[in-house]
């Protein structure tokens, strides 16, 4: 092959256009999977498997009584502190579990769109 042979700038954006299409639907794919796999296999029923990933965001990250968390809060001073997730409007919990699901597709698809950006 010869890579060094230059390419006219159409050429570019047509294979930059390519590699942008692959890693967002890489994130696309990551992200449907979330919202349409159920999580009777964590033990979560007919849910979405995003739903059950929240809960287990409230409960394992946001609950300062673990073992994990109790020291951070008892070094920051803080007694039992109590989180909870609350929506106030009628898409707060949609939009919620769809940053968690983005924030999750990203992470998952991290290495698609490291290639991509690669190459």
């Amino acid at each position: 092959m010869s890579e060094d042979v230059e390419k006219p700038v159409t050429e570019h954006i047509v294979e930059l256009t390519e590699r942008l299409r692959t890693a967002l639907l890489a994130v696309i794919a990551v992200l449907l999977a979330l919202y349409l796999v159920p999580s009777a296999a964590l033990g979560g029923g007919l849910k979405p498997l995003i739903f059950y990933l929240m809960v287990a965001t409230e409960e394992y990250m946001l609950d300062f009584s673990k073992p994990l968390l109790k020291g951070l809060a008892s070094a920051l001073g803080l007694g039992p502190v109590s989180v909870r997730l609350i929506s106030s409007g009628v898409f707060d919990t949609f939009i919620a579990s769809f940053y968690l699901a983005l924030l999750i597709a990203l992470f998952a698809a991290g290495p698609i769109v490291a290639w991509e950006v690669y190459a």
